[in-house]
């Protein structure tokens, strides 16, 4: 170890830990990373001038401060940015597809990136947070590889389809009980968010200073950007749903490191049924299922679910097991089955409540997409899948339908605007939509629904 007579060093504080009555300060120079020791506290964010003896090995530089003051010098903050910005680089990489709308969404991938890299480089504690479904276990996936290892980084399940008020009190919380004080956190979105039932805890965490990234292939309420730092999203670009979030996540992950990816972006666009073309390979299928299955059935931590996503064998037998299950739920929600013809639409009508229990496998939307293909995949004419609930309603469209221009997500605004006391939440994709109702409206939300498609049936018979 050298150790160097007294000198002046000035630095970026990036987090503050106290132990007894010193405080551990980790900051940036503008040459480097610089540990101090210190008797006076110092905020994560500010700039200081240290005075004292620096001590230095392995390239890591320790000073022990005797006296300390505000940096006032803008060229030596400037430097120290400088330098800062010098380490946030991202891997060029080879797009997933080389179509137009992967091209157009280039830019966001790149910026996320970097705001992530940037982060890491800050040792700013970094929250992530993903929907439950095959797509956003993907999401999940393709950022624990990339950084999952890093400290302070939480990948957290989201079993809601917004961003509630509860998930950002448990994420404020979460970061109080650091036990050294950082930079404001970084908080990513992936495979929710995007709807306005998310605004109020954007809101209420970027008072606590969070950054806020969204990666999310649903359709976006208006305004959405005024609440977030920064969106990745196929609608900005012309694009639409079939560009799936774990797609668009792992496009981010491969420019934060080089890693091998196992198909994990094309398991994710088959398990959520995405229109985009490419090789399908059977596996795609037995991966998106399993990985529904482990979640839904054993709440795995994030380090859980990549054990299993390299284990052949354990994929294998979470696909049985889940397969077992599907035709179980399938065969008695198809005795359930009610028809009805509203001129060229035929509607299917399911009540799912015996069939599903809060957390148990299959959920609603993955037996929707089942039963939706059992019934509507072969027709040539727009069918509707509905099942439903005293709580909940998740609609699905044939190809047919489509084509012929109904959309899910545009239904659900509708019924907002109808019924905004009896929705809780709802939104989607043209091709799958689900509305979240408050207690006791049921029944009237449901005949509502069917109001509004028999409207928009006869609408379009008319044309």
């Amino acid at each position: 170890m050298k150790v160097n007579k007294t000198e002046k060093i000035d630095v970026f504080v990036t987090s503050v830990k106290q132990i007894d009555n010193l405080f551990m300060i980790s900051g940036v120079t503008s040459k480097g990373r610089v540990l101090v020791n210190s008797h006076k506290k110092f905020k994560p964010g500010e700039f200081i001038q240290f005075q004292g003896t620096i001590n230095e090995a392995d390239e890591i530089r320790e000073i022990n401060a005797i006296h300390a003051d505000i940096l006032e010098n803008k060229k030596a903050k400037q430097e120290i940015n400088d330098y800062i910005e010098s380490n946030i680089k991202i891997n060029k990489t080879t797009p997933f597809f080389s179509d137009e709308i992967t091209k157009k969404l280039s830019d966001g991938f790149d910026e996320a990136a970097k705001r992530i890299v940037k982060a890491i480089f800050l040792h700013r504690p970094i929250l992530i947070r993903h929907h439950n479904d095959t797509d956003g276990i993907c999401c999940g996936l393709a950022m624990y590889l990339s950084i999952g290892n890093i400290k302070n980084v939480k990948i957290i399940i989201n079993n809601y389809p917004a961003y509630r008020m509860i998930e950002a009190q448990q994420d404020m919380e979460l970061i109080h009980q650091l036990d050294t004080e950082y930079l404001p956190p970084l908080l990513m979105v992936s495979d929710l968010g995007s709807s306005m039932d998310s605004f109020d805890s954007y809101d209420y965490i970027k008072k606590a200073s969070f950054e806020i990234i969204v990666t999310d292939h649903h359709p976006p309420s208006p305004d959405l950007e005024k609440h977030v730092d920064l969106i990745v999203s196929p609608y900005f670009v012309g694009g639409s749903s079939a560009y799936t979030a774990g797609f668009l996540t792992s496009e981010i992950s491969q420019r934060i490191a080089k890693i091998n990816f196992h198909d994990l972006p094309f398991i994710a666009l088959v398990g959520d049924k995405s229109t985009l073309e490419f090789n399908r390979k059977d596996s795609y299928l037995r991966y998106a299922i399993a990985l529904g299955y482990l979640v839904s059935i054993k709440n795995p931590t994030i380090e859980e679910i990549a054990r299993n996503f390299f284990d052949k064998e354990a994929i294998e037998m979470n696909y049985m097991q889940a397969i077992e299950r599907i035709e179980v739920v399938k065969q008695n929600l198809l005795r359930k089955v009610k028809t009805k013809k509203i001129n060229h639409v035929s509607i299917f009508l399911i009540s799912t409540d015996k069939e599903f229990e809060q957390g148990k496998f299959p959920d609603r939307g993955m037996m929707a997409n089942i039963i939706s293909d059992e019934l509507a995949l072969r027709l040539k004419t727009p069918a509707i899948t509905i099942g439903y609930g005293k709580r909940n309603i998740n609609m699905r469209f044939n190809r047919a339908a489509l084509d012929s221009g109904w959309n899910g997500g545009e239904l659900v605004k509708i019924m907002r605007e109808e019924l905004s006391n009896a929705l809780e939440s709802g939104g989607g994709h043209p091709g799958a939509a689900s509305i979240r109702i408050n207690k006791g409206f049921a029944k009237i939300t449901l005949e509502q629904l069917l109001k509004e498609i028999e409207k928009e049936a006869n609408d379009y018979t008319d044309k």
